[in-house]
């Protein structure tokens, strides 16, 4: 139960399995076989920095701030960066965020280990066994540079 409600009549619970949203008939969630995965899910915060000055905080006054929500976007404060606006005296990362996820890396996303990591930490589960710390160790160098300025 989530919120009062029967998991099994929660629409997106009902997704996750392949049913009909709106529909009500139970689901044996030990048994049932979930969708694959199709999409992916991000969270990002929304300051007031700029990042032309190596996201040095900016004060100013805000005139309008628009939050529009869509269809394939939903959740607390969750938008489509393009459906986004912030306008007044200040810089916000909106920007900055808005052409990260256009670059190549982030829309073909090369570093896909983690779901690998996350399928032989439940087989070591069902083993019985329980993963060393290194297993938990995932690590990625990557280089920060925006505007031919690298960050450390």
């Amino acid at each position: 139960v989530a919120m009062g409600i029967a998991l099994h009549r929660i629409p997106d619970i009902r997704r996750l399995y392949g049913l009909d949203p709106l529909g009500s008939s139970p689901i044996d969630f030990d048994t049932a076989e979930r969708v694959p995965p199709t999409n992916h899910c991000i969270a990002v915060r929304v300051t007031a920095e700029n990042p032309d000055m190596g996201f040095k905080p900016t004060s100013g006054t805000i005139q309008e701030l628009n939050f529009r929500s869509t269809p394939d976007v939903w959740g607390y404060f969750s938008v489509d960066s393009s459906e986004l606006s912030i306008r007044g005296d200040i810089r916000t990362t909106v920007e900055y965020i808005s052409v990260l996820m256009a670059t190549e890396d982030f829309v073909k996303n090369p570093y896909r280990r983690t779901t690998q990591r996350a399928t032989a930490f439940v087989e070591l589960l069902g083993k019985g066994q329980f993963p060393s710390d290194r297993d938990f160790l995932i690590e990625q160098s990557v280089d920060l540079i925006y505007e031919d300025v690298k960050y450390q």
